[in-house]
């Protein structure tokens, strides 16, 4: 695409949109024979359902003599089943997502914007900003939404099997279907405003482009069945046209591209999805139960993945440097304490209770109960522990790493992206702000099950402390900085205020010193 028509395009600074807080509770999906609709906190959009078929890709005949070449060869494409979404992506749905609005991303990068509300659809956003989107709807929901290829594109575009060979979507009069320059009101509108296509479907033609999966490239190798683009490339494809150009832009078959981290005000998306990515019913959480000298104990399974770690969007403001740079991480499979480990268990394995430590020391204790979190111990203390937990199990019990650690406090897998573990609201997962330390899973869980990851006490982890390592941290499943003088804790505790709860904050101690709000949670690898 001609960067000359947009205005001040620039690239998108991953590390801020990465963990957006989410503005949403809740979603539904409702699903019948030839659409979809899905709800996520007070924004619902459809999707209709695209029966695959067999048509001519290109400029056909009906697309006129001012074809061009990248419309050429017109070529036989063959399609499987398919779901697309009836409108553009809205900025309701945008904010929903990513908690940030059009204007405050105009307003922070200095744009102008060109009709703004809840039913108008997004633009000021480059395909790689979709990815992130696409990320956070599908931990949303538990489907696979994506961008469609340029063959479904078209082929929705021109009414799948029902086509009447138009144009334009869904008319050969471009006033009845599409938003374009010729109108006195040039800007965007509220999507659905126009006439939809053969499939229910609405603005293909005119109000945005729309950013396409595929690496843009020429038609003359094309697959025939259910073609992806080329393999690799510069620049991703987008079609449909929009507001601001002229009438010939709008046509089925026209096709333009760019480089993926341009954004622009004349550029948007739609969704697609397949019909094997619906979503499935929700995931039971699998646990296994341990019982050692009549102490019962849970670990729950932690499905590995991939995830932004460090002071991603949601954290706030008052994050520190040692959370920096976000970084991507995978982890593997696991299973973790589904609580902190108790008074309870630290007798049964140790022999030792909590105030037996408190009194040979001259120490204060801070709440004591078999149901209570085990605290005042060492880095040292729990490895004592974990090795003859071991020997009792046999098993290999470990403490996690940071990775695992904040993978399993944001959720896993199953993240809703909240600033605390389970919840943004401090109060309904954690106990802080001097309010004392409580018997574990008083609160509520997160996702994945798992209390009191906020707060409480902190938690031991297995690496070394190092608060400018997330610079060259490595990716799959890392371990921590280089042998130091200090061990990495995390959580928060019941002294501290709920900053120090936040999911991605991060401090060290020394392993041969215990705290008064410092304890610890087990981890096991996958068998």
């Amino acid at each position: 695409m001609q960067k000359n028509f947009y205005k001040n395009s620039r690239k998108w600074l991953i590390g801020m949109l990465v963990g957006t807080s989410l503005c949403f509770q809740s979603y539904g999906q409702n699903v019948t024979k030839n659409s979809i609709t899905y709800k996520v906190g007070n924004v619902t959009f459809s999707l209709n359902k695209v029966e695959g078929g067999t048509f001519s890709m290109g400029a056909t005949k009906e697309q006129g003599e001012n074809v061009l070449s990248k419309e050429q060869p017109v070529h036989t494409v063959t399609l499987s089943d398919y779901f697309i979404g009836t409108t553009e992506i809205t900025q309701g749905l945008w904010k929903a997502v990513m908690g940030e609005s059009l204007q405050q991303i105009a307003q922070r990068d200095g744009e102008e914007t060109y009709g703004v509300g809840d039913d108008y659809p997004m633009y000021y956003i480059s395909w790689d900003d979709i990815q992130l989107f696409l990320q956070k709807l599908n931990t949303i929901t538990g489907s696979k939404f994506r961008l469609p290829t340029e063959a479904e594109w078209e082929f929705a575009a021109r009414g799948g099997n029902k086509s009447k060979h138009t144009k334009f979507a869904g008319s050969d009069d471009i006033r009845k279907v599409a938003w374009f320059d010729d109108d006195p009101r040039i800007q965007t509108h509220p999507v659905a405003s126009k006439q939809p296509n053969e499939l229910g479907l609405y603005d293909m033609s005119g109000s945005l482009w729309e950013w396409c999966s595929d690496w843009y490239g020429f038609y003359e190798s094309s697959p025939s069945e259910n073609p992806q683009g080329p393999s690799y490339g510069k620049y991703r494809s987008l079609r449909g046209g929009c507001w601001g150009r002229k009438i010939d832009d709008k046509r089925i078959s026209y096709r333009d591209w760019s480089l993926s981290d341009y954004r622009y005000n004349y550029a948007g998306c739609r969704l697609v999805i397949s019909p094997n990515d619906l979503v499935s019913q929700p995931k039971k959480i699998e646990t296994n139960k341990y019982t050692v000298k009549g102490v019962t104990f849970y670990m729950a399974k932690v499905d590995g993945g991939s995830f932004y770690m460090g002071a991603t969007f949601e954290q706030g403001d008052s994050v520190t440097a040692s959370e920096r740079p976000v970084h991507e991480v995978y982890v593997s499979d696991y299973y973790i304490g589904t609580t902190e480990v108790t008074q309870a268990l630290w007798k049964a394995v140790m022999d030792e209770s909590v105030t037996d430590i408190a009194k040979r020391n001259g120490w204060k204790t801070y709440g004591v109960g078999d149901n209570y979190p085990m605290y005042d111990v060492s880095w040292r203390d729990v490895q004592e522990f974990i090795n003859k937990l071991n020997e009792l199990t046999g098993e290999k019990f470990r403490l996690p790493t940071e990775a695992e650690w904040e993978f399993a406090a944001r959720g896993g897998s199953l993240s809703k992206h909240y600033k605390y573990a389970g919840s943004n609201d401090i109060a309904d997962v954690a106990w802080c702000s001097q309010n004392g330390v409580n018997p574990v899973a008083l609160k509520k869980p997160n996702e994945l099950g798992l209390y009191d990851m906020s707060g409480n006490v902190n938690e031991w982890c297995s690496d070394w402390w190092d608060k400018r390592y997330y610079s060259h941290s490595d990716y799959n499943n890392p371990q921590g900085g280089s042998p130091a003088t200090h061990r990495v804790f995390r959580g928060g505790s019941w002294y501290y205020d709920a900053n120090y709860c936040r999911v991605s904050y991060r401090y060290g101690r020394h392993p041969g010193i215990p705290l008064f709000d410092l304890g610890f949670r087990l981890v096991l690898n996958e068998k």
